[in-house]
């Protein structure tokens, strides 16, 4: 029972999706009591900015905030315009072309151009626009509020935790696809494609949150991508040579010791103490080495040192 209840604090998807949840229903029923006239734009302002890591919610709620202000804000200034008569199309191209500028840097300014687009519909009386733009940032307030609060106090994930979930689950893969390599078990191209595509989705997801970690977090993300680009080097060197039987052997029985390192980091990125001991896959490299250079394959030599460096490393900021 522990355990069930120990894996189910870990598991940051099923509480992300429970704040979700739970902010959507409080933004639209606190929308409804206070006779907001659109309390489904308040919960879905909370689902726009939720992430699974409380840090992630909270950066993208003052986003989601500032851009719909000032969205709103150049709509209304645009809409004063109307007085002189100012063509709809000149004043729609005024107040985007600022803020699709900003989108182009940053893409939570796509929020005040969607604001902006609002308010402009409105009927061209000024007083009108103005309580357009109000009535706007109050609901996106509203999601906005709740959809923080609800991260504080619902469940709460830290951005390291996220962090070093994420970099278990794409070095797990990242770890398969280097045995089944070194082991010279060719994966079917459609399995292989899914797993390097399942590797670059991980990747993604490991430097937008890696931009929220503290810096010592951070590091993980950079490490990971290491190996990957480790493995893909290694790769492109394995398929240029046709290996001899013993070389073979030598480097698979090097992957069942890299594997068990991959293993032991990607426990102690879930939590297990202690950094994993490396003294057999260091063994198994200075064998490996040995039968590369009596084969003169010092590409090989070399990126095979660069991918043990880097999953050691990897395992020591893990241990932390």
């Amino acid at each position: 029972m522990t355990a069930i209840l120990d894996r189910l604090s870990q598991w940051h998807e099923g509480r992300g999706a429970l704040r979700m949840i739970v902010a959507a229903c409080a933004a639209f029923a606190l929308g409804h009591l206070i006779h907001l006239p659109g309390p489904y734009t308040a919960a879905l302002t909370t689902i726009i900015v939720a992430r699974l890591d409380t840090g992630g919610t909270l950066r993208a709620s003052l986003q989601r905030m500032a851009a719909t202000l000032l969205g709103a804000g150049l709509a209304c200034l645009a809409a004063m315009a109307r007085l002189y008569a100012v063509p709809e199309g000149v004043l729609l191209l005024a107040t985007l072309i600022p803020l699709a500028l900003l989108a182009t840097h940053h893409p939570s300014f796509r929020a005040g151009m969607i604001a902006a687009i609002i308010v402009l519909s409105v009927p061209s009386r000024q007083g009108t626009a103005i309580a357009a733009a109000l009535l706007r940032t109050s609901e996106v307030g509203l999601g906005v509020v709740i959809g923080t609060l609800v991260s504080i106090a619902v469940l709460p994930s830290r951005t390291g935790a996220v962090l070093r979930r994420d970099a278990a689950a794409a070095l797990g893969k990242i770890g398969r696809l280097a045995c089944d390599m070194l082991r010279r078990r060719a994966l079917p191209e459609k399995q292989r494609k899914a797993l390097d595509y399942a590797i670059r989705r991980d990747l993604r997801s490991l430097m937008e949150t890696a931009g929220r970690a503290p810096q010592g977090e951070a590091a993980l993300a950079r490490l990971i991508a290491n190996l990957n680009a480790d493995i893909g080097f290694l790769r492109r060197e394995l398929d240029q040579r046709n290996l001899s039987p013993a070389l073979a052997e030598t480097l698979a029985a090097f992957a069942i010791q890299f594997d068990a390192v991959a293993e032991g980091t990607g426990r102690a990125l879930r939590g297990a103490a202690g950094q994993p001991d490396a003294a057999a896959l260091r063994a198994a490299l200075a064998q490996a080495i040995a039968a590369l250079q009596a084969e003169q394959a010092d590409g090989l030599i070399y990126l095979l040192r660069t991918l043990v460096g880097d999953l050691i490393r990897l395992g020591a900021v893990a241990a932390r």
